[in-house]
Parts: structure tokens; sequence; C-alpha cells
């Protein structure tokens, strides 16, 4: 049984985190499990914000009428279904640590929940981290699936919660070591114009946004923004960014 413990805001700031590693490509998609739910998801793609694995999960309501969304933590450990190795991961507020007495991982999150009000049509984003290391537990090249419950309830009605499933399903790999380069390298921050070596978006190295001109015009990919925001970049390169495109790479 996992554990989940109480903190102030500021012990769980001061929990250790080890750097993620590079030789790992992570990507993450959802599903909503009811068909009758009134949400929709999706997710933002996988970044190393301060050197931690990191994304969001974006809840939409579709509902009719004005809700509240819970403030939920995703706090999770499950073992690979395919591949070897464990996914922890924890939500806002959280972090994760391994407690030697119990034998399993414990979530020590803050205690300053939030009202997430939503219209028909708004969305949230739920932040997740992805711990590749805690105690003896290591993220490995597999298969993943965590079930999240989202609670929602009707203004006024907080004692009559409902509930939907959310399921996330990661798949971990090994790193391509013969991944795309810019030339000139970017800069470590700043803006820099650089010429891609070609690959697709997936293998482009960390940044804050990529941007390219078309008839004039500047094309923005962002990675840490939902599919939609970047459906234009996608429009323009489906599969490869082609070897020899001239990029503009803010960080």
């Amino acid at each position: 049984m996992l554990g989940v413990a109480a903190l102030s805001p500021a012990a769980a700031q001061e929990a250790p985190l080890n750097p993620a590693p590079t030789h790992l490509d992570i990507t993450v998609t959802a599903e909503v499990l009811e068909s009758n739910a009134p949400i929709e998801v999706e997710t933002t793609d996988v970044t190393t914000p301060a050197d931690l694995y990191a994304h969001g999960v974006i809840v939409t309501w579709t509902g009719t009428q004005d809700a509240v969304l819970g403030d939920e933590r995703f706090t999770h450990h499950v073992t690979a279904e395919a591949g070897e190795g464990d996914l922890v991961i924890a939500g806002r507020g959280c972090g994760a640590s391994w407690s030697e007495q119990e034998q399993e991982v414990i979530f020590p999150c803050t205690l300053d929940l939030r009202i997430v009000e939503v219209s028909p049509g708004d969305s949230h984003e739920y932040p997740v981290t992805i711990h590749h290391e805690v105690g003896p537990l290591t993220l490995e090249p597999g298969t993943y699936v965590v079930d999240q419950v989202i609670t929602w309830w009707y203004p006024g009605a907080e004692e009559e919660q409902q509930q939907s499933t959310v399921r996330l399903t990661y798949q971990v790999e090994e790193a391509d070591d013969t991944a795309g380069s810019f030339t000139p390298a970017p800069a470590a921050s700043g803006v820099t114009i650089a010429v891609w070596s070609g690959g697709p978006a997936s293998e482009l190295p960390q940044a804050d946004s990529y941007w390219v001109t078309v008839d004039g015009k500047f094309v923005p990919y962002v990675p840490a923004s939902p599919a939609f925001a970047n459906a234009a970049f996608m429009a323009l390169f489906p599969n490869d960014i082609p070897a020899g495109t001239m990029m503009l790479i803010v960080r």
C-alpha cells in the first residue's frame, strides 16, 4: 500500500530530487475510461525542466453547466506491464521518497488544496513529475499504465461528488544516440538561429520553443504545450523535420 503524508509547503519543496537521466525517451497518452464522462483529456510532451521529467494532464470540462474539479495530486507507483522497472509519479505539491521501514514509496504532499472551478469548455492542467529513481526503484524502458480518478461536483453539492477515470499510458524507451543536432549548437539561454540536421520533433533538444518561417510568418513549436497548440507546426512536419531547416531556438 502506498503512503501519503502531509507536509507544509516549505517541507515539501525541500524533498531531494535526482536529475533526470538523458538516455530515456518518454511519451505519455491519456484517455477517459468512462464513455459518458463529462471530461476530455490530453497530455503535454514530456520535458525536463530543472533536470526532471515532467508533463501535464489537461482536463477539459465538457458538461453543460459549471462544475468543480478535484485537486488531484497524481501520486502513483506502478511496475512495468511490458519490460522491467518502476514508474513513480507525483503531482502538484507532492514529492516521492522510499520508506525503509515500510519498504514502499511514500508521497509527502502539501495541504494547500485548490478549488478548480470550470465552465463548459474550460480546461485545467494538472502537473506531473516523473521520478526516475526512488530508493531501490528505477525507471527502465517499458510500458506503464496509471489510472487516476478525477473527482468533480456541481457548485454547492460537494457531498455528491462523482468520479471519472483517466488512464495514462507511458512508453519509456532508450534514447536514440543518433538524434538530430543544430549547427551552431544552441546557446544555453537566450535566442539562437541554427540549422537542423534532420529528424522528428521528438528529437529536438530541450528548449522553451522553436520557430520556423513559412511565407514570411513565424510558426512555433512549444514542447510543453498541448497538441492543439502545436498543430500548425506538426502539419508542416508530420514526420521528420528535413535536414537544412533553419530554426529559431528560444531557451
